[in-house]
């Protein structure tokens, strides 16, 4: 501590002792509260081993206790414990999510993202994202420091500016945005090196009819990949309906376990469809006519599911598979 430092008031000080001994067991010990000089006292108590717990009532001006709230004092003599608060820097953004046109519905949280920024002595400090994305990181002490954000979802996205420098030598705020790309899904459709009268035709779905699309390839790049594209064709006076090779009644239950908030979520599906857009205008039909309906996709099966309704199931009940 430096002669001419003020100490800082107004933080709330416990202090608690494992009991080792018997006579220890009616040791009672209060909470105090720092005044102006920063200090708080306690007298007469046993050698041993203390846990402190230190906590701001009010605010310090842009200094924090790096240390932690919870520190650790061993007592076997008269002792003055200093607890530091270092004049913070800070390093602020936010993370955003662009997704694909076709989404993973496991690809949309953008809080409690954990975003860690570290020293050129290796000592990193931390925090977490909140609810749209944006976060404020204080850190200590003019230094250099590598800014990082956590991927929980793995290979399904790529992170933009991660592992940024930031140089705290002129400023005091820096600012890091990061975003979570997700990855397209690419499809490649070859053709077999079986004759020509096996090769299936390929096929998409308009409305309640299939239509076959001829690809034309010539006898030297048999083996190469076939590109197509696709256009759907959409009549507005036509509804449209799950694809003829889905075999599926007019109503069932889709369920999913939600293991983060341990329930079971049943979903009342109306329609399967291979094509997003399709299940866009059936979607649409159905709240023309004043019934609830919305889109999920089950990316096991690659289908979008039309469903009108959501029930969400204690998992501690039973369930169904």
């Amino acid at each position: 501590k430096d002669k001419n430092e003020q100490g800082i008031d107004k933080s709330l000080v416990a202090i608690d002792k494992k009991r080792d001994k018997q006579d220890e067991k009616y040791l009672r010990l209060s909470k105090l509260v720092s005044q102006n000089d920063g200090k708080v006292s306690y007298e007469n108590l046993p050698e041993g081993n203390y846990d402190l717990d230190v906590n701001q009532l009010a605010s310090t001006e842009g200094y924090f206790n790096f240390e932690g709230s919870k520190l650790k004092v061993k007592l076997d003599k008269d002792t003055t414990f200093y607890i530091p608060y270092i004049k913070a820097y800070k390093i602020e953004g936010k993370l955003e999510l662009k997704k694909s046109r076709i989404s993973s519905n496991k690809v949309g949280q953008i809080s409690n993202i954990k975003v860690s920024a570290t020293d050129s002595q290796g000592k990193t400090f931390s925090c977490l994202t909140a609810s749209n994305g944006s976060y404020q990181l204080p850190v200590a002490g003019k230094d250099k420091y590598i800014v990082s954000i956590h991927n929980p979802y793995g290979q399904k996205i790529e992170v933009e500016n991660n592992n940024a420098s930031v140089d705290f030598t002129e400023k005091e705020v820096e600012t890091v945005n990061f975003e979570f790309v997700e990855k397209r899904r690419n499809m490649n459709m070859k053709r077999s090196s079986s004759s020509k009268q096996n090769t299936p035709t390929p096929t998409k779905s308009i409305g309640n009819k299939t239509v076959a699309k001829t690809l034309s390839i010539k006898e030297n790049e048999k083996s190469a990949p076939v590109k197509t594209k696709m256009k759907p064709i959409i009549k507005k006076d036509v509804i449209a309906k799950p694809s003829p090779k889905l075999i599926v009644p007019s109503q069932w239950i889709y369920k999913i376990h939600n293991a983060s908030d341990n329930v079971y979520e049943h979903y009342t599906v109306v329609g399967a469809f291979q094509f997003k857009n399709f299940a866009e205008i059936y979607e649409q039909e159905l709240k023309d006519n004043n019934k609830p309906a919305f889109i999920i996709f089950n990316e096991e099966k690659s289908l979008f599911y039309v469903c009108i309704a959501k029930e969400v199931i204690n998992a501690e009940k039973p369930a169904g598979k």
